[in-house]
């Protein structure tokens, strides 16, 4: 079973009767940048100088696989789209394919790149201890939010390394952080047991637990967030949750906040 984004994504390079898979990311960017559907089917985050989709190449990897796609040295083909009626936005990408699918690989990727925009400007001295929730976010939201704050390190603080959204899952977050030059560290030590939140409902009940009965006993690795925060200056205290405060995050970190003076950024 397809993803209407996949069904999507064959139809676009089977209007386009082939194209490489530069020119394909670069293309998608630009529909990101100027659609008119409530919700672009994939999100991008800038990289090696140049907007960068992991689900697009993920995508590509499956849709190869299942023999959907076929792939020779430099171009992507689609010889059996789906039905336009399986998926919203036919009309643009057709209107894509025909305004932009022409054009030259350079021109092309300068087009794409006017539409990037500028990275958050911080001072390269400035520490910054940032939290970020990956709810309601796709991979590729999530790092371009990364990158746009010049994050050094992802401290990932959930208990468990499992996460329903498979992109999220420990493993799968530490590849892709890694691969764009970000370091990734699990600190399972900081988050709450799964036990404390099958036993404690109340959310706010659950969070007093966690600053006044767990944090307490993890003074090690609460120095280890502060000694890495010194040294890479930017970090980011990840969990799931969008709404710092409907997260163990926020009492984290109020618990350094009041061992060292820093500036907490909540994304």
């Amino acid at each position: 079973m397809l993803y209407r984004r996949q069904k999507a994504l064959l139809y676009l390079i089977s209007v386009l009767d082939g194209v490489s898979y530069e020119a394909l990311q670069a293309l998608l960017f630009i529909n990101y940048k100027q659609t008119k559907l409530a919700k672009s089917y994939y999100d991008f985050f800038p990289y090696q100088g140049r907007a960068f989709s992991f689900t697009v190449r993920n995508d590509i990897e499956k849709l190869t696989e299942e023999n959907l796609l076929t792939k020779n040295e430099q171009y992507l083909y689609c010889y059996d789209p789906p039905k336009t009626s399986e998926f919203e936005g036919a009309n643009e990408f057709s209107e894509l394919a025909l305004t932009y699918g022409s054009m030259e690989f350079a021109k092309l990727l300068q087009t794409a790149n006017s539409l990037m925009p500028k990275p958050h400007s911080v001072a390269d001295q400035d520490e910054i201890l940032y939290t970020l929730g990956y709810e309601g976010r796709s991979i590729d939201a999530y790092f371009n939010e990364l990158v746009k704050y010049d994050i050094k390190v992802v401290l990932d603080i959930r208990a468990t390394a499992f996460s329903h959204k498979r992109d999220f899952i420990s493993a799968r977050l530490k590849h892709y952080s890694e691969e764009v030059g970000i370091d990734y560290l699990w600190l399972p030590e900081l988050g709450i047991p799964k036990k404390a939140r099958n036993q404690i409902v109340n959310r706010t009940e659950l969070f007093d637990y966690y600053a006044n009965t767990i944090l307490p006993q993890k003074e090690q690795e609460i120095n280890e967030v502060i000694d890495l925060l010194m040294k890479k200056k930017r970090i980011v205290l990840t969990c799931m949750e969008s709404d710092p405060n409907d997260c163990h995050r926020s009492r984290l970190t109020k618990k350094i906040e009041q061992l060292r003076e820093v500036k907490v950024v909540h994304l």
